[in-house]
């Protein structure tokens, strides 16, 4: 065999290789415990074939002569190498699913996902053809989103030439393949009440995919005199406010535990930037869980703050800027408070039965207040029992979107169209990044 016919095989091993994978994990979710996760992984492996379809059946490839080999295997070796790269980043993220130690966390966080996210859903894109969130493990210290362009234009198009980075047509393209990638820290496995913040996270992908980023500047802007400082950190306010509307004061609570440091830090912050100054960003807190008629929550999120920090800010613009936000996009009538989670949590604590409760924001919400609570017997006995009994709750076969579907008919049914999309979406990204076989 000459060194062509060497580099054509290992080409073909590589694409034989990716295509065993896919079909492999294809099989994992038409079953528990990764069924929930059957139209994510169906919807990326279209995306995957679409991108890879130009080796099927091509003559080019298929009846590749030597100098053909030679003067085409690098590009024809970047374009396997992306569709790889394409299928890393949701492979990794789905195999934590199947470690026992973390697969029924991640499935009650999935769940606490898509009910954050599912009334925005309806509200602002009925009909929306992107997945939510996927949830995964990672060494950050607290919850981000990766939001759907990111994956790709950080793993992906690293090695392309940079000016077809910049390409208005690729960056299109980039942002209608994935779907969004929820990063927890790998501790919250062990410490359910931070992953809470989880909703703060959902309001950036909110923000995203729903295209409200000018709504909200423009909000600000007939609120405000002077915006401009406001406009700086108008995403994380607005994903403190959407999780504050998701968690009520236990989102509250968990955002103030990620914005401790020593005195002298808090008082010295002052500047706006990607976040508002921390006695302004608790202000922001009391003042939405006030707006949203929770007075007396507010009140024990501002003692708590104001016991170590002083006071909060509470200036007219504070005010306004909720106000804004929440009157201005109509989000005070998008979900309902989590409300009392009182019994919910003395049950938990006790390890007594809580059978008849299956919303998942009520009961990470009561493992929040289990945990403010500060006995850790009882956290020990309430943090499996609540994580289960979401899962249990939730655990529907299959799902459209986040939404319980009948069967894996009924599922195929309803992907008909996204899957035909998907596959022509892989297409079309292959050219965008100028690796068509010729």
């Amino acid at each position: 065999m000459t060194l062509a016919q060497f580099r054509k095989r290992e080409l073909q091993a590589k694409l034989t290789s990716l295509d065993q994978d896919l079909t492999d994990w294809v099989g994992k979710t038409s079953k528990p415990p990764l069924s929930r996760h059957r139209s994510q992984m169906l919807r990326a492996e279209a995306k995957i074939r679409g991108l890879l379809s130009i080796f099927e059946g091509n003559q080019q490839w298929t009846d590749a002569k030597e100098d053909t080999i030679l003067a085409k295997a690098a590009s024809w070796e970047k374009l396997v190498l992306t569709a790889h790269s394409v299928w890393d980043a949701f492979r990794g993220k789905l195999a934590l699913r199947l470690e026992p130690r973390f697969a029924e966390t991640l499935a009650a966080c999935d769940d606490l996902v898509w009910e954050c996210y599912e009334p925005a859903l309806q509200r602002f894109l009925p009909g929306h053809k992107k997945e939510p969130p996927l949830v995964y493990l990672n060494s950050t210290w607290s919850p981000f989103l990766r939001k759907r362009e990111t994956p790709f234009a950080q793993e992906i198009v690293e090695g392309l030439d940079a000016e077809k980075e910049k390409d208005p047509e690729l960056v299109k393209t980039l942002e209608q393949l994935p779907v969004p990638l929820l990063g927890l820290p790998w501790f919250q496995v062990n410490h359910l009440p931070s992953a809470l913040l989880i909703a703060h996270e959902v309001g950036h992908a909110v923000e995203s995919d729903f295209g409200l980023r000018d709504a909200i500047r423009d909000a600000l802007d007939a609120a405000l005199s002077d915006p401009y400082e406001w406009k700086l950190c108008a995403s994380e306010v607005f994903a403190d406010l959407y999780g504050c509307l998701c968690m009520g004061k236990y989102l509250a609570a968990a955002v103030l535990d990620i914005m401790v440091a020593s005195k002298d830090a808090v008082a010295q912050d002052t500047a706006f930037g990607r976040y508002p100054p921390r006695a302004t960003r608790a202000g922001l807190l009391v003042e939405a869980l006030t707006q949203l008629g929770q007075v007396a929550a507010a009140g024990e999120i501002r003692a708590r703050w104001e016991s170590v920090y002083g006071a909060i800010d509470s200036s007219p613009d504070v005010r306004s800027v909720v106000k804004a936000i929440y009157d201005g996009l109509g989000l005070k009538t998008l979900m309902g408070l989590p409300g009392d989670v009182q019994d919910l949590a003395d049950n938990a604590g006790d390890g007594a039965n809580i059978a008849n409760e299956t919303n998942a924001r009520r009961l990470f919400c009561a493992a929040r207040e289990v945990y403010e609570r500060g006995f850790e017997n009882q956290m020990k006995k309430a943090a499996p029992l609540l994580v289960r009994q979401i899962v249990n709750g939730q655990k529907a076969q299959f799902r459209y979107r986040g939404a319980p579907v009948k069967d894996e008919a009924a599922l195929k049914n309803k992907l008909q169209n996204d899957l035909k999309e998907d596959f022509n979406l892989g297409v079309a990204w292959r050219k965008q990044l100028g690796l068509d076989l010729d």
